[in-house]
């Protein structure tokens, strides 16, 4: 299947290449294949399915590198006291409670909320990590058959942790591996393995759950430095702070994600970077749970690769990246040119990586042979007409940028505000109905 992309402006991706004002992309086998000016592209491919970009500005999707879209069916609910330990306080024990109301039923909800939420922003990638004690077996397929439907791409974890019994976390790592298996099937899909936090994940099933993701050729997807106790308690049960424990299992690697790291001391630093693992920072949620916030800008100056994600909060990377970007500025007040820069990377090029390597696929760029996750967007006014400018602009108000197309793997899922392949309305109003019988559990 095929689809020539035509009239639409192409910003420059790098030093070495110019914008091109009128330009075309020719879309084949889910992938970009050619890259060029309306007028040459149209004459080489005339009978190829068109599609007029009317002058919008190209880019590729936004990547979301850690995602619980389980917990958006919690918007509205009263929240948590904020407790900077968080671990152990009321913000845990809320979460426990919830993933443990959740159903087949609800995460499947929960994921469909999330996936268009995430189209209408621009997200085309989600890496997703579950937790729901009450419902493992098959949960992961719930997630999968809504993004699928959606048409949302999609790496999928399941948090192993031994909390809910000894026998739980071996369930867990045999859904991962199930799941994993299936998702080799499915293009819109990968697999990770998923951690809960260190301390509630015993040695066998740490043991367990670091064999079966070796046999099956996954990585990891997991937390870590998120609270105070969390490292306190796992030191006190296992003698090594989390990411310690990580690295002694084999955990740690460049094919490694971890979200939070609020809580890291200069040994745990030194630990990840030399791995290779990836940190997903996380600010709005960190900000609305009040467990502070992660020293990202120093992180990344010695060298550790930072990623951006938003947790269980909205599925605006934009806006997740400014929320990054003013905290820091306003808690450190670091240089403000090369913060502006660092954020506009993360967002770009960052997240690209990650996922690219942690899939095993090129996506999240506009270059020959990558897959073929792209936006198209009106702004309002003037816009830089290369790729890092235009970002710095985005990153300092956007510029009045609104979404225009979404497409995923070469299809159309979202056109001038209308989704291609889900009815909305009909979506939110069975919603509704989920949220209020777990909420009824939750009270």
């Amino acid at each position: 299947m095929a689809m020539l992309i035509t009239h639409i402006t192409i910003p420059a991706l790098n030093a070495e290449m110019a914008p091109i004002a009128d330009g075309a992309l020719l879309i084949s086998s889910g992938r970009i294949a050619r890259i060029g000016t309306t007028t040459e592209l149209a004459a080489q491919f005339p009978n190829e399915p068109r599609l007029d970009g009317q002058q919008k500005l190209l880019m590729p999707g936004f990547i979301n590198a850690h995602t619980r879209m389980s917990r958006i069916l919690a918007r509205g609910y009263r929240l948590p006291a904020l407790d900077r330990v968080a671990a152990g306080g009321e913000t845990l024990e809320f979460w426990r409670r919830y993933a443990s109301a959740l159903d087949y039923k609800a995460i499947r909800y929960s994921a469909l909320l999330s996936a268009v939420e995430a189209l209408r922003y621009g997200t085309t990638c989600v890496f997703d990590l579950l937790s729901a004690p009450g419902a493992v077996r098959y949960a992961l397929d719930a997630v999968a058959e809504a993004v699928l439907q959606v048409g949302l791409r999609a790496n999928i974890a399941y948090a192993v942790s031994d909390h809910e019994g000894s026998a739980s976390g071996r369930v867990a790592v045999d859904e991962n591996i199930r799941f994993a298996e299936r998702a080799r099937g499915e293009a819109l899909l990968s697999a990770s393995m998923g951690l809960d936090t260190c301390h509630f994940i015993s040695d066998t099933a740490l043991s367990y759950a670091v064999g079966a993701a070796a046999i099956a050729r996954i990585g990891f997807h997991g937390i870590v430095g998120e609270s105070l106790y969390a490292g306190r308690d796992c030191a006190l049960s296992y003698g090594v702070s989390p990411t310690a424990r990580l690295r002694r299992w084999g955990v740690l690697s460049k094919r490694t994600l971890l979200a939070d790291a609020v809580y890291l001391s200069q040994q745990d630093r030194d630990l990840l970077r030399q791995s290779g693992a990836w940190l997903a920072h996380v600010p709005h949620a960190n900000i609305i749970t009040g467990v502070g916030l992660a020293r990202i800008l120093e992180y990344a100056a010695e060298g550790q690769a930072i990623c951006l994600g938003t947790d269980g909060v909205a599925y605006d990377m934009l806006g997740e990246a400014q929320a990054a970007l003013y905290a820091q500025m306003q808690a450190t007040l670091p240089d403000r040119e090369a913060t502006l820069a660092f954020f506009a990377k993360v967002l770009t090029k960052t997240n690209a990586m990650m996922a690219s390597t942690l899939t095993g696929e090129r996506i999240g760029s506009l270059e020959v042979g990558a897959l073929a996750d792209l936006i198209l967007i009106d702004m309002f006014g003037s816009w830089p007409d290369n790729v890092p400018e235009l970002y710095r602009q985005l990153l300092l108000g956007n510029n009045g940028m609104r979404v225009d197309t979404v497409i995923v793997g070469g299809k159309v899922l979202y056109r001038q505000g209308k989704y291609q392949t889900v009815d909305v309305e009909q979506i939110v109003a069975h919603a509704r109905e989920v949220t209020t019988i777990l909420w009824q559990r939750l009270s």
